[in-house]
């Protein structure tokens, strides 16, 4: 269990680590153990549901030093981005546009402590190159 002090993020990250054999191309997944979910400001309550695989944050090796994949301020947000484009957008109630997800990953950056340049530099590079992973 991982948890964080924000009012954003009113529940407790709950995981487990997928053994290697169940994770494709070598890299390491994670299984959500209960639904996570995310108030946004602008967007309302976003619940990623129990189950959901996720590797939080696809960083690039270049730029761990500045941004870890580990870092908190980009591993919570990352969770509902994963979901968010796992699904196309698509809520129960609604439907996001891959612009309005990655805005909603600078939210939560921005919530759980990134720096703005930070949160600016993840979110240029989503828009940038990460329509390939948007299921529509």
């Amino acid at each position: 269990m991982i948890s964080h002090d924000s009012g954003a993020f009113p529940v407790s990250l709950v995981i487990r680590a997928l053994p290697p054999e169940a994770c494709p191309g070598g890299r390491q997944l994670y299984a959500l153990e209960r639904d996570f979910i995310f108030q946004s400001v602008a967007f309302g309550s976003i619940t990623a549901p129990a189950g959901l695989l996720t590797d939080f944050a696809s960083v690039p090796r270049l730029v761990w030093a500045y941004l870890s994949p580990e870092d908190p301020c980009i591993l919570y947000g990352s969770i509902i981005h994963d979901y968010l484009y796992q699904r196309g957008g698509r809520l129960p109630l609604r439907r996001l546009t891959r612009a309005e997800a990655d805005a909603v990953l600078r939210e939560a950056m921005l919530d759980c402590g990134a720096r703005p340049a930070q949160a600016a530099i993840v979110h240029a590079a989503l828009r940038l190159f990460g329509g390939r992973n948007f299921r529509s």
